[in-house]
């Protein structure tokens, strides 16, 4: 059953890329740049259903669906990064191997629905990156005026994204940190989770600092 849901994803990606480019108007890098977004985005949604179904009917077979369905797609994904140097991508490899271990322990682990709802926020956070991600790849670029409706509405989804990013990463998972270190028995998981934990800090710190330059710092120096 694993080794189905593992060929669903370098189908998907191979049907993907040789098909037409989606918008005429963008580069072919960026077109499979914006398309292996959206297979992100697609595990993320998946992913959330599937998780927040088991940690509502936890008798029943939705974590093995979710490890199956996840686990794959996170070995294909650390795949595409190290095959393709996505150099700029590497630092996730390491969170996806964390990932990977919390999946295993949600499908037989002892704390299996404490895991599951660390995973579900942890995913959570990120359902805003990927339209954010796809606007920008399609916008930004030829929109550039301060001036401009799609400049500005950009603008306010990154905040947005940011926010949402922050607040499930680090308030939400500061409050898990309080309620749940003492309820995972694997302590090699929970040190990881640190890990992610403050790497999660560090993304929302570059995340801010780079709206800042992109639509505040750069505003303020053509107003001087």
């Amino acid at each position: 059953m694993f080794l189905y849901f593992l060929t669903i994803w370098p189908i998907l990606y191979l049907l993907l890329n040789n098909s037409s480019k989606w918008y005429e108007s963008i580069s072919k890098t960026t077109d499979i740049k914006i398309k292996r977004n959206f297979i992100a985005c697609f595990h993320t949604c998946t992913a959330l259903t599937l998780s927040f179904l088991y940690y509502i009917y936890p008798d029943s077979n939705y974590k093995l669906k979710l490890f199956n369905f996840s686990s794959s797609y996170f070995i294909w994904d650390t795949y595409l990064i190290t095959t393709n140097y996505f150099k700029k991508e590497s630092c996730f490899i390491y969170h996806h191997l964390v990932t990977l271990y919390m999946l295993e322990l949600i499908k037989s682990g002892i704390e299996s629905n404490v895991i599951n709802i660390i995973f579900l926020i942890g995913e959570l956070s990120n359902t805003m990156y990927y339209p954010v991600y796809h606007y920008m790849k399609l916008k930004s670029e030829s929109n550039n005026s301060n001036n401009n409706y799609i400049y500005k509405s950009l603008k306010k989804y990154r905040i947005m994204q940011c926010f949402w990013y922050i607040l499930n990463r680090i308030f939400i998972f500061t409050y898990f940190i309080y309620i749940y270190s003492d309820k995972i028995y694997d302590k090699f998981l929970l040190y990881n989770l640190y890990c992610v934990y403050f790497l999660g800090i560090i993304w929302s710190f570059n995340n801010v600092k780079t709206i800042y330059i992109d639509y505040f710092y750069n505003y303020i120096k053509l107003k001087k």
